[in-house]
């Protein structure tokens, strides 16, 4: 980690001890920011879910889609799947929320589906198969937004995790994007297009540049690792990806060694030293992992502004979605009148270069 903000990093952990919730989160500093604060969120145990710009939460029970309230009261069923079941793998809104895509996969990994269904509701749509799925994300390919997923695309255990462009004429030619390896993780793209992953094995993180992307999505060779234009180490095996509106990448991490602790974090491409990152929310080892999806909810927000929320979903234990913020100025309890006087700078916008490697 880096030395910048100490005297704030220090006075601020006095307070992040002090409040561990149901919600498997202690308030954990970020450097020159606000600590973050956490709330659960009532609601299912979710295979996947998603966050609208209005705060809505999206989330996949069983091979039903349903639509709760930002404080997670239940408002309608947007989708059932019939005639099919499996276990759900992610859920992920279009960028402009018109529908809602969702996976699963089944033992085996012999027919695991991708859906799409508008978001005002209606029958789903089967989009591809495609085995070991994921995660998904959508980014530009030209001028029209493509899905992209995360998985193995394969039945046989141990094939690499890799990217694929996803093919939905009904023939299911993905196209390998990037070979990660290891065990599957989440995926995310920044505005630029730039595609961050996760190596679970190798305990890194990933961003390669929008341009290689395009090259490879256009049939050209497939990334690897040593084509990533910046990498870092982690301490823990990463889940899963989610990007602000400001481009702030936060990534959520697992213990290898299943000692039940996990962590929220926010790259800083900038960073000096091994570890390019700041946790801002670490897990109770009591309460079990943020071990699935992330999101982003609050449209086009900066989270460390407090524009917005970092969402987290614990599937292994209480399966409820916990939201990750910055306390809005008069929700902070000062401990001094000499932190106080640091509270504006703390509110500050922080931007970093991007570092290459």
């Amino acid at each position: 980690m880096g030395t910048r903000f100490s005297l704030v990093c220090c006075v601020l952990s006095a307070a992040c001890v002090l409040c561990c919730t149901s919600a498997d989160a202690s308030s954990v500093m970020y450097s020159g920011v606000a600590p973050f604060s956490a709330t659960d969120v009532p609601g299912g145990v979710f295979g996947g879910f998603d966050v609208t710009a209005s705060g809505k939460i999206v989330g996949l029970a069983g091979t039903e889609l349903k639509l709760y309230s930002p404080g997670g009261v239940f408002e309608r069923t947007i989708a059932t799947v019939t005639g099919y079941s499996g276990w759900g793998a992610f859920c992920r809104l279009s960028p402009d929320e018109s529908s809602v895509w969702f996976g699963f996969t089944v033992s085996g990994n012999t027919d695991d589906r991708i859906y799409s269904v508008p978001f005002s509701g209606g029958a789903a749509t089967h989009e591809a198969t495609l085995p070991g799925n994921y995660d998904l994300e959508f980014t530009r390919l030209g001028d029209e937004y493509k899905p992209f997923v995360a998985g193995t695309n394969s039945t046989t255990w141990g094939d690499p995790h890799s990217v694929w462009l996803l093919d939905t004429s009904g023939a299911d030619s993905h196209v390998k994007v990037a070979e990660i390896g290891g065990y599957s993780t989440g995926i995310a793209f920044d505005s630029l297009g730039d595609l961050y992953a996760m190596s679970q094995t190798a305990l890194k993180l990933y961003r390669f540049g929008s341009a290689d992307v395009q090259t490879a999505a256009g049939g050209g060779a497939h990334l690897v690792p040593d084509n990533a234009e910046f990498s870092t180490s982690t301490q823990f095996a990463g889940a899963d990806i989610t990007v602000d509106g400001a481009d702030h990448v936060f990534f959520n991490a697992n213990d290898p060694n299943g000692s039940g602790a996990s962590v929220v974090a926010v790259l800083q491409p900038g960073y000096a030293g091994t570890l390019k990152y700041d946790n801002v929310a670490v897990g109770c080892a009591a309460s079990g992992n943020w071990s699935t999806q992330i999101a982003f909810g609050a449209g086009t927000g900066d989270v460390l502004l407090g524009n917005g929320a970092v969402f987290v979903a614990d599937y292994w234990s209480s399966g409820g979605v916990t939201r990750l913020a910055v306390p809005e100025p008069a929700s902070v309890v000062l401990l001094s009148v000499g932190l106080a006087a640091l509270g504006g700078a703390l509110r500050r916008r922080m931007t970093w270069p991007r570092a290459e490697m």
